[in-house]
């Protein structure tokens, strides 16, 4: 039996950060295009560290790219 896991809900910026973390972009370039500060962004990935339990771009990066997996499977699943 699988269990179905709960995905925090992250708003439409944090998803923003969360992609361009996985495509390694640096938290000036983020910023950057995202009209926000450095600093500002440091917050959003302290806050989704926390929220997701986890300690690192690297482990966010990973995070990110599963979920847009599971999320394929289960747009493929409906189609």
């Amino acid at each position: 039996m699988h269990r179905k896991r709960r995905t925090p809900h992250l708003s439409p910026r944090e998803q923003q950060i969360v992609h361009m973390i996985i495509n390694a972009r640096p938290i000036k370039e983020i910023a950057a295009e995202l009209h926000l500060t450095g600093n500002t962004v440091s917050q959003y990935l302290a806050d989704l560290y926390a929220k997701l339990g986890i300690h690192s771009r690297a482990e966010l990066a990973l995070w990110g790219i599963y979920e847009e997996m599971a999320e394929r499977e289960k747009r493929d699943k409906v189609a």
